[in-house]
């Protein structure tokens, strides 16, 4: 409700989202445009998520490959995933990076047919908290915005990629075109979603309502 009243444009919702059947029916009612990222998540996840939208009448929405995995080695980033996502759900797609390169994961995805991409951002790798290491710094963000509007200008953009980084490198990145969890997630699936739970003692029998229970 904060982002609506200084006139927000769309919504982004983070991958433990997914699942908050609760917060999607409130955004898509807004019907502004929703960007739902996917990590740690299987197809019946995404369906049900976007189903929730759908219902509302709410078509706007965006999917972003992710590997929720802080920083992500280039090995899972899988990303072949994107075209599966475009192939499977019909709606735009891009890419949640958590890799610690600034340039090479946007500017293959970019190649593959990403529209969308987000990296976590700060003014200094060195400053307290759980995302400051992997983020990009100004001069970081900068480059990658510049090498990405190299390769939408390119005629030949996975020829570009592949002289730019290589084309054993490239594959690497591109990996599989299966949607799953990658041996870096394991340790956080699948605790990493919302869940319900009881916000008072609840009688055997009783029955469960948005009183006595919560996401």
């Amino acid at each position: 409700r904060a982002l609506e009243d200084i006139g927000i444009l769309a919504h982004k919702l983070g991958s433990q989202e997914l699942n908050h059947i609760p917060l999607l029916e409130n955004l898509a009612a807004m019907n502004k445009p929703v960007i739902l990222s996917t990590g740690l998540s299987r197809f019946s996840e995404i369906e049900e998520a976007l189903d929730t939208c759908y219902r509302y009448g709410n078509k706007q929405i965006a999917l972003l490959h992710c590997v929720s995995a802080y920083p992500t080695p280039l090995e899972e980033c899988n990303l072949n995933v994107i075209k599966t996502l475009k192939t499977v759900f019909d709606v735009p797609v891009g890419i949640s990076d958590h890799t610690l390169d600034p340039i090479v994961v946007p500017v293959v995805a970019v190649a593959i047919g990403a529209c969308i991409i987000e990296k976590h951002f700060t003014i200094s790798k060195t400053l307290h908290g759980p995302d400051h290491s992997f983020a990009l710094e100004p001069w970081e963000l900068t480059k990658m915005v510049s090498e990405v509007r190299k390769i939408e200008e390119s005629d030949d953009q996975m020829g570009c990629v592949t002289e730019l980084f290589g084309k054993e490198k490239v594959n690497t990145i591109l990996g599989s075109f299966k949607k799953a969890i990658t041996p870096s997630e394991q340790v956080t699936y699948p605790n990493d979603k919302r869940s319900i739970h009881a916000v008072q003692n609840i009688k055997r029998g009783s029955r469960l309502t948005r009183e006595n229970i919560s996401v």
